[in-house]
């Protein structure tokens, strides 16, 4: 590897690089250039499905950038990432923390005005039903499913939230009938996630999705489908790599399981 490259910004490598590359490579390329965000938090399976390619090709295309593989493209990424970050909020204001909750407190004023009430009753019903709730997340979501599991957890719901998604798909393969299955991927496109709720619909469990891709395989496979606000046009009232709105649709499932009526 040139470790020069390790002093430019991924951005810039790829500029220098892109001409040559193969088209496989420009796919993941012009991929990693306009959702460096999204990029940081995807797995290589992940960015493959959304490119069109293959893991092999996305391995592929770091070697030709110049990195040793996918991880450390991703740390580079972070880096540049977290310097623009500092760079911006260097000096911050107290009017800028005011807008800062005015743009959240926006946001949930927005998403109550579009949630899909039957859809979060539904799903309020199955999970108070459900024998064993296994929560799917993985990645930057991985966090919420910890959160709503173990929450669950305290109100006698049997729950499953692992980080590992192999630990997850071995106990959906030995799950009960009335089992429950809550996926959650911003996307829609996260691999492990996806072949989680493969292995729940072959077991015939119940699957409730939390996701922004409504055009996504795992959206198509739900049977309860709960869209983030911004799938449904609520647009960037925050910034496009956060998932407040998952967070928000999460903790009204959580909150009504543990205190509310459900007709």
């Amino acid at each position: 590897m040139d470790n020069s490259i390790l002093n430019l910004e991924v951005a810039e490598v790829v500029r220098i690089r892109y001409k040559d590359a193969l088209p496989a490579a420009k796919k993941v390329m012009d991929y990693i250039v306009r959702h460096p965000q999204d990029v940081i938090n995807y797995t290589v399976s992940d960015l493959a499905n959304l490119c069109g390619t293959s893991v092999a090709s996305v391995v592929r295309a770091c070697h030709w950038l110049g990195y040793d593989g996918y991880k450390q493209l991703k740390t580079c990424l972070a880096r540049d990432l977290g310097k623009r970050d500092m760079s911006l909020t260097s000096d911050v204001s107290e009017s800028a923390v005011a807008e800062s909750l005015n743009e959240l407190s926006n946001s949930i004023k927005a998403m109550q005005q579009i949630i899909d009430e039957d859809a979060i009753r539904e799903s309020v019903k199955k999970l108070k039903a459900a024998g064993h709730a296994h929560v799917v997340a993985a990645g930057n979501t991985a966090n919420l499913s910890q959160y709503i599991g173990f929450r669950l957890e305290r109100v006698g719901i049997k729950s499953s939230y692992y980080s590992e998604p192999a630990y997850i798909l071995n106990k959906i393969s030995f799950a009960d009938p009335g089992d429950v299955v809550l996926a959650i991927s911003k996307s829609g496109a996260s691999q492990s996630v996806l072949d989680a709720v493969n292995l729940a619909k072959e077991k015939e469990l119940d699957v409730i999705v939390i996701t922004a891709a409504s055009g996504s395989e795992l959206a198509s496979m739900a049977d309860v489908l709960l869209l983030s606000g911004e799938a449904k046009g609520l647009g960037h009232l925050h910034k496009s790599y956060s998932y407040f709105d998952e967070f928000v649709i999460a903790e009204v499932i959580v909150d009504l399981v543990i205190n509310g009526e459900v007709e």
